[in-house]
């Protein structure tokens, strides 16, 4: 079955024995080490193909300074240079959005037969970064109906973003909002359900593709309501945070489609018979709890990763 079609019929809510894996992003220096290609895009494109990849994602493009469309400047694991906004009157008055391309999307589209997501900020995660983060907590409690604009302004142009994203090529989008951490919520689950919730919703509706939910740490308390959002898959599913994937298959259902799952930790913490028991044991549930996709809970195959683990992971994951 092509990788379109597997990973479509998935999200689609579909149960089948076909497995599929895939992971958001290959570091550059590690695509580089599996492959010996220095051409980044090449190097991407066949490490994934050796991995044995369904999907890949890719976001819009940065300008030549490097920032993105929001005109955030992204340091990595350093974390954004400066809020892009000094309060949330200012980004409700002046919001300016800027350079949407998806060229590097539409070429993963074009050369290859991959499943394309397109990976996009959602409300939390975006206002969140624009602003300075703790004023944005602070604001939550304090400024409750302009963060509520705030919220619906981002969401708005998150759609534009998304219909460009499309238009491009995309075969669905991840949206990335991170709103929890090892523990819970970052903020009161209320909050999430009444400023945060009702706006993944309006996004999900607004397109005709799969939109998967992807956050790190701990979700239960919000689950069933995210539910009900209409997502199509929920990404992370993080061991480390208690987010047990057959637990999180008996709250949302038989049909959102789960995705990730398996500890970054776990390329550490094992070796050679450990390794391949470990990731076959989460090959195992997964298909307990179809519909499922394979990957690490961070979509991420970082650089610090060690190469030999990872091609013993993915091979094992696709046998």
């Amino acid at each position: 079955m092509k990788s379109v079609e597997l990973i479509s019929k998935k999200l689609a809510g579909e149960k089948f024995e076909h497995k599929a894996k895939g992971e958001f992003f290959i570091e550059k220096a590690i695509a580089k080490e599996l492959t010996g290609h220095e051409d980044r895009w090449l190097a991407k494109r066949i490490s994934a193909e050796l991995l044995g990849f369904n999907y890949i994602a890719e976001g819009v493009d940065k300008s030549h300074d490097g920032r993105d469309h929001w005109g955030r400047l992204d340091f990595r694991q350093r974390g954004y240079e400066r809020p892009v906004y000094d309060s949330i009157e200012n980004l409700c008055n002046y919001l300016k959005v800027d350079h949407i391309k998806f060229q590097e999307l539409s070429r993963w589209k074009k050369e290859t037969d991959f499943f394309v997501f397109a990976l996009i900020d959602g409300p939390f995660q975006t206002l969140s970064s624009l602003l300075d983060y703790n004023q944005f907590l602070m604001d939550i409690m304090l400024k409750p109906d302009l963060m509520k604009k705030g919220v619906e302004t981002i969401t708005k142009e998150i759609i534009n973003i998304i219909i460009a994203a499309v238009a491009n090529g995309a075969d669905g989008i991840i949206l990335g909002e991170d709103i929890a951490y090892t523990k819970g919520l970052i903020v009161s689950p209320k909050i999430i359900r009444e400023v945060f919730l009702p706006r993944i919703q309006e996004i999900a509706a607004s397109i005709d593709k799969p939109i998967v939910f992807h956050s790190d740490g701990n979700l239960t308390d919000i689950l069933p309501d995210l539910a009900k959002t209409g997502v199509s898959g929920i990404h992370s599913i993080e061991e480390n945070s208690n987010m047990d994937l057959k637990k999180v298959r008996e709250i949302v259902g038989d049909n959102i489609c789960l995705l990730g799952g398996f500890d970054l930790k776990n390329f550490y913490e094992y070796d050679g018979d450990g390794l391949v028991n470990k990731v076959r044991d989460m090959v195992a549930l997964g298909q307990d709890c179809e519909p499922y996709i394979f990957g690490t809970s961070a979509g991420i195959i970082d650089d610090n990763l060690p190469l030999e683990k990872i091609k013993l992971v993915y091979q094992t994951a696709g046998n």
